[in-house]
């Protein structure tokens, strides 16, 4: 895992001793979770984000106990998967009764003065709440949305924070999210490494007094308790089966001794307690990924080939 690095709320001394060594050799006692990940259930049309001729080719063609055998296999503790405004792919895992698994989204919202649209992974969900999230109409105000996931304090994360989706993100929402939200994503590992050090800068940046400086200017209380120490998070946001588990959060138990249950991660997470380890996200990275779901797209419709050559190439392409 060549350019893996560690980050977190620990000295790297500290991390040192603990016998992290190049981010191979994992500390004694952490336990991992790739924390955004996608499974088939994520199967809004890829062409809106990149122009895609094919208008029906999905974002992710990834089976969920697939993406759950690669977590696992990629040496994960717990597992999730993080599907686009649906839970349809998690539940067929809690359904299935596997084990350390733990039921996420990742929950499109939009600002309503502007519609800038965000993206917000959340985790520990139960169908209801992920049903409260529709019948409250909760992703058209990302204020109602938030206070929400602070009533029911629900481990959350803004994701790829620096991502502009719909060409509207700047400074003004971000100040707004330092805020709304605990938990930032630190590194995905889909998008550049030069967005994590931009982001642990602003992260860093943020102080007692900075906090009260952007809720008298934005005349918003804070959400959470100690807004300014932020929950760090880290996840591979892998749409190909290509990596999962290569971009992961991690968290310290007591006495070298992992977390034994999600619910307790999730508690050490949101109280700022993580480390993460990345393999950075690069161009070429990204465009595996984009070719892995044009190939399973193919593949998707190989049965439609009556031609035995053009089935051959299709399943090499798949390959």
């Amino acid at each position: 895992m060549s350019g893996t690095t560690w980050a977190g709320n620990r000295p790297k001394a500290a991390l040192n001793e603990l016998g992290a060594v190049d981010g191979m050799d994992f500390p004694t006692g952490v336990t991992r979770m790739d924390m955004h990940c996608h499974s088939w259930a994520s199967n809004e049309p890829v062409n809106r984000a990149v122009g895609l001729v094919a208008a029906d080719m999905h974002e992710c063609y990834s089976p969920p106990e697939k993406v759950y055998d690669q977590a696992r296999a990629r040496g994960m503790d717990l597992v999730t998967i993080t599907d686009h405004d649906t839970i349809a792919g998690g539940i067929e895992l809690v359904n299935r009764g596997y084990q350390d698994f733990l039921l996420g989204e990742e929950v499109t919202v939009f600002f309503p003065e502007d519609r800038c649209k965000l993206h917000i992974t959340i985790w520990g969900i139960t169908p209801e709440l992920h049903e409260e999230i529709e019948t409250l109409g909760l992703r058209e105000d990302v204020y109602h949305f938030a206070a929400w996931l602070a009533e029911h304090q629900i481990a959350h994360a803004f994701a790829h924070p620096l991502y502009i989706q719909n060409g509207k993100l700047g400074a003004w929402h971000l100040e707004r999210c330092a805020l709304l939200f605990k938990g930032w994503e630190v590194i995905n590992g889909a998008h550049s490494g030069t967005h994590r050090r931009v982001v642990e800068q602003y992260i860093d940046a943020l102080t007692p007094a900075r906090i009260q400086e952007l809720s008298q200017n934005h005349r918003i209380e804070p959400l959470w308790n100690r807004c300014w120490h932020k929950a760090q998070t880290a996840g591979s946001d892998d749409h190909g089966l290509l990596n999962i588990g290569r971009t992961w959060t991690g968290v310290l138990g007591d006495h070298k001794s992992k977390v034994l249950t999600g619910d307790e991660f999730l508690r050490r997470v949101m109280a700022g307690r993580s480390i993460v380890c990345v393999q950075a996200g690069h161009a070429s990275l990204l465009a595996h990924q984009l070719a892995t779901v044009s190939a399973h797209f193919v593949a998707s419709r190989r049965i439609r080939y009556t031609d035995a050559r053009a089935q051959y190439l299709t399943a090499k392409m798949t390959r």
